[in-house]
């Protein structure tokens, strides 16, 4: 039985993604900056190269679930202290 490793959702978009291995370093690196400034300011690239648009809705699901998954832990923090020291003003 083999043994998976787990990593974070955004991890996993490059350990387990075989298109990538396939995919030229220019239109990786590519794809990757795009990831990287959707992250910062939400922003779908346009009038990019098809390869690199593949490579961004490749990665695009996994940037997705992480912003997600950070959002869900900064409502459940705050929703802590809340509970913990009351309503912050």
């Amino acid at each position: 039985m083999e043994n998976k490793r787990n990593y974070p959702a955004w991890y996993k978009s490059f350990v387990d993604n075989e298109y990538l291995d396939i995919v030229d370093d220019r239109s990786l690196g590519r794809g990757e900056k795009l990831i990287r400034r959707y992250l910062k300011t939400g922003e779908i690239p346009e009038n990019e190269d098809a390869t690199v648009m593949a490579v961004f809705y490749n990665l695009k699901p996994a940037a997705d679930k992480a912003i997600e998954t950070y959002q869900a832990r900064v409502d459940a923090g705050k929703a802590g202290a809340d509970a913990r020291y009351g309503q912050n003003t």
